[in-house]
């Protein structure tokens, strides 16, 4: 059995002496992480934790995990809990003693520490000698790396009811159990295009013979540049990427057909909308004028992960009270980089807080999140493990 939580040293002191299994759990996984929506290992070692911790876990899809703890008090406060699961499609090289055995499949973002700490957290929560009042619904969400699991939660009705939303990501340039909570946007709105430009072949020696599908795409590459530098405000933060571009089949035949793939980064919505219209305009324009045809496909990816500016101060009272104001900041750049916890946060106010990892005598630690050789420092794990529970017992502490 565990404490209450009405004091902070309740708090820590259930965090550290959870940690070592936590820490356990966390090496598991990294040694045997699973790409977005192929979960399945994870997943079962999730059930079954959940399950001897007395929950009734249930699956949402595949490879998703649901479980819920329903407080003291009829029709009072909920609260998610939510943790992403998946794992990214790099060779580790990190040197650890447990190194992914998967080949090609890393976890490189952080998501076996988050998933580690909330069952960590689970574990607590499930044997308080004083039950919590408040009802805890824990999201173990997969596939947030390619942006298709928060959705499957909402759309089975998990949100509903809900009053707080509260999810934790890993940060390797914050010093080890720093905490950042920031107000209104973090991470950007994603959007995925796939743009194929269908011409027709010729030989180089007779262009006009034929329709360049590559001369299109090409072209289209350096007009979408410009797009975010002549008709966005310089003040508004976006991205246009292109990362791919295939086309032609002979170095010496005009290519017959191109595909070019790309993102786009936003942190405003109309902005989202006009630049994604503006870039077919543009693929379009460059198709017709060599004679092509051009098909769009976009994927929205995710929403532009906004924390509601009265949660943050709430979450930074109970902060400040349980691991003191010099751990605790609000400040911090936002990232270009997207998390779909953006749509559990559109439908639930909440927050998104982010647990430095930073060893300063350990440079693996501080290496950028997706990178091939990071490790974050694993002590991290006992200051996210009180933090879910910090969040979930809503503290009102007595120093």
């Amino acid at each position: 059995m565990y404490q209450h939580l009405k004091d902070k040293q309740n708090v820590l002191a259930a965090a550290a002496r959870v940690f070592p299994e936590a820490a356990a759990i966390r090496r598991d996984l990294h040694r045997h992480p699973e790409r977005s929506n192929q979960e399945f290992r994870t997943a079962a070692l999730i059930s079954e934790k959940l399950t001897e911790y007395g929950l009734e876990p249930r699956r949402v899809r595949e490879t998703g995990v649901y479980a819920e703890l329903k407080g003291t008090v009829p029709d009072g406060p909920v609260i998610i809990l939510r943790a992403d699961i998946d794992a990214l499609p790099i060779q580790e090289e990190s040197g650890l003693e447990y190194s992914s055995v998967n080949d090609q499949t890393m976890h490189a973002c952080g998501h076996d520490m988050h998933t580690a700490a909330l069952l960590g957290a689970a574990r607590v929560l499930t044997a308080l000698e004083e039950p919590l009042k408040t009802t805890v619904r824990f999201f173990f969400q997969q596939a947030e790396e390619i942006g298709d699991g928060a959705k499957h939660f909402i759309e089975a009705g998990l949100t509903e009811g809900a009053d707080r939303a509260f999810g934790i990501h890993i940060i390797p340039y914050l010093p080890t159990g720093r905490i950042a909570l920031v107000p209104g946007p973090l991470n950007a709105a994603v959007d995925h295009f796939e743009l194929t430009f269908q011409g027709q072949a010729a030989h180089v020696s007779k262009p006009h013979q034929g329709s360049d599908a590559l001369y299109m795409a090409a072209q289209t590459v350096v007009t979408v540049q410009a797009l975010a530098t002549r008709l966005v405000d310089p003040m508004d933060q976006i991205v246009i990427g292109i990362g791919k571009l295939n086309a032609g089949d002979a170095y010496n035949i005009v290519a017959q057909k191109a595909v070019l793939e790309g993102t786009l980064r936003t942190f405003d919505e109309g902005t989202r909308a006009r630049i994604k219209t503006k870039i077919e305009e543009a693929a379009s324009a460059n198709a017709a004028v060599f004679e092509g045809k051009l098909e769009a496909v976009w994927k929205d990816f995710t929403s532009v992960l906004i924390n509601d500016p009265a949660v943050i101060a709430e979450s930074t009272r109970i902060c400040v009270e349980v691991f003191g104001p010099d751990r605790v900041t609000n400040s911090m750049p936002a990232s270009l980089g997207g998390d779909d916890m953006a749509e559990i946060l559109k439908q639930v106010p909440g927050c998104y807080a982010q647990v430095g990892v930073a060893d300063p005598d350990d440079e693996q630690s501080s290496l950028p999140l997706h990178h091939e050789k990071i490790a974050p420092d694993e002590r991290a794990l006992e200051t996210m493990i009180a933090l879910h529970l910090a969040q979930a017992a809503g503290l009102e502490v007595q120093s």
